[in-house]
């Protein structure tokens, strides 16, 4: 019995009882674990299992294990960011896309705590006495609060902190996190297509233009403007701003286009081309990397 395994008082009950039988069919008339006699069949189970001082040791380890203090759990970093027209949450070393909150796809926001305090300011003056009560409590605990950031309830007055409700926050930033995940995944799916052709026929290609609009974004969000602008104008085809985005992959996938066209054109310029993107394409990839530019193409 000196590996029994006691990790309970429920443990010890258990093999307390498995003696008792083992006592009763052994050597008869055994001792029922009932009464007084529990304590003793705990003490003798505990003693047998390595407990100096039978069942009171046992029980003076159970309350030292049971108090001794949890390891500490580290809160995730999360902070705001100010970079205008560029994702403003990070968790961790990642970016949050601001759809995620912006269409209140998440129940909490990250908010500053001390602007949070700020706009209870703000409102309390106009607010029902339910509310103002309501407000006033808030701005009571979030000013006992030493964090820069919480995470804020978009449905409810529920605020968790990194340093006072820990896990909690983790949680919530893991689920941001699996949300920014689907979303990347999402993204990594878009394609915006686009067709050229020579005017002759001779020549006709369909190729991925998701990387120009991607530099366009990249480059400051400016270029792209332009670019959706001029797109809207020619009605996605047949003009300038398709003719620079076929161009654009003169030496790669539209590369057997302007060969050819440089063939029939040597002499006098015969034959010109024709580009036309997908606007349905545009769209998509707008609603998911710059949504505010989608009132531009309608």
């Amino acid at each position: 019995m000196n590996n029994l395994k006691l990790e309970s008082i429920a443990d010890v009950d258990q093999a307390a009882q498995d003696l008792a039988l083992a006592w009763e069919q052994s050597f008869p008339p055994a001792p029922k674990f009932e009464g007084k006699k529990k304590n003793k069949l705990r003490n003798m189970v505990c003693l047998q299992a390595g407990y100096k001082n039978g069942y009171k040791t046992f029980l003076s380890q159970l309350e030292d294990a049971s108090t001794k203090e949890t390891p500490s759990i580290e809160p995730i970093n999360a902070r705001r960011l100010d970079l205008m027209g560029l994702p403003d949450v990070e968790i961790g070393d990642t970016c949050i896309d601001n759809s995620l909150f912006d269409e209140e796809k998440l129940e909490y926001k990250l908010a500053d705590r001390k602007d949070l305090i700020s706009d209870l300011y703000d409102w309390i003056g106009d607010a029902k006495e339910s509310d103002r009560t309501l407000m006033i409590n808030d701005v009571e605990l979030l000013n006992k609060l030493e964090d820069e950031y919480v995470f804020s309830s978009l449905s409810t007055n529920y605020y968790v902190s990194p340093t006072k409700d820990t896990e909690e926050f983790n949680g919530i930033c893991n689920d941001i996190l699996e949300a920014q995940r689907d979303i990347d995944g999402t993204k990594s799916k878009l394609i915006i297509h686009a067709t050229c052709n020579s005017d002759d026929g001779n020549v006709k290609i369909e190729f991925d233009a998701t990387s120009f609009f991607q530099s366009e974004l990249d480059n400051g969000g400016n270029n792209l403007k332009e670019s959706l602008q001029c797109l809207e104008t020619c009605n996605f085809g047949g003009d300038y701003a398709t003719d620079t985005i076929a161009e654009h992959y003169s030496d790669s996938t539209t590369e057997e286009l302007f060969s050819y066209l440089a063939i029939v054109n040597k002499q006098e310029v015969k034959c010109g081309f024709y580009c036309e993107v997908n606007k349905g394409d545009i769209v998509r990839w707008l609603k998911a990397y710059k949504p505010e530019y989608l009132q531009i193409i309608g």
